[in-house]
């Protein structure tokens, strides 16, 4: 349904800015319907979602770096009190929605994922970054998958055109558009030993 209205918008206007009006916003729909979060809070959740996933070694002055991490600090207050109102009304009138099976793990010590994978000793700290983890790491891979498998498909006319003659091969190409786009933009690790990395 979402996908369907994003599209059938993009169809009225006849024209579209793939990133802004398909590629950001369909994810970040899904994942707070599976959260069971009101759409109306969407402009918080794309705010905070590209505030902290914007790379700050960018920004050109502390100034900015500075007012980035205010806003970053204010945005992630604003959303802790929504996901913990949220979850506080979780507790008393359990709903179909990830954010109740997030409330039921904090209670049981265990996050059931309803076959062999659970994980064990969830604790109250868990429950928002938990459910922050979800909103950012589904959101931001999501939209550079869309938005770059869509340039890629554009650049390679004749693979387009054969993923258009055979549905069937979709499956295989969402696995080969994660391979090809590399949805992940920046995974940082700090190093806490020296280390040798090819000769380096």
């Amino acid at each position: 349904r979402v996908i369907d209205e994003a599209i059938d918008a993009v169809a009225a206007k006849g024209r579209c800015e793939l990133v802004s009006d398909l590629a950001a916003p369909v994810p970040l729909f899904l994942i707070a319907d599976m959260l069971g979060l009101d759409p109306r809070h969407f402009a918080l959740f794309r705010h905070w979602s590209d505030t902290a996933s914007a790379p700050v070694d960018a920004l050109a002055s502390d100034a900015d770096r500075r007012a980035h991490a205010a806003t970053l600090t204010r945005l992630q207050s604003e959303l802790e009190a929504l996901l913990q109102q949220e979850a506080d009304r979780r507790r008393s009138e359990p709903q179909d929605d990830l954010l109740t099976a997030i409330v039921a793990a904090e209670r049981e010590g265990r996050l059931d994922w309803g076959g062999r994978e659970s994980f064990e000793g969830f604790a109250k700290d868990d429950l928002l970054s938990f459910a922050q983890f979800v909103l950012l790491a589904g959101n931001e891979t999501t939209r550079n998958a869309i938005s770059r498998g869509v340039l890629a498909l554009a650049a390679h006319p004749a693979e387009r055109e054969r993923l258009r003659a055979s549905p069937a091969l979709l499956p295989l190409a969402a696995d080969e558009i994660l391979r090809w786009t590399t949805p992940v933009r920046v995974l940082r690790r700090t190093l806490t030993v020296d280390a040798e990395l090819r000769g380096k």
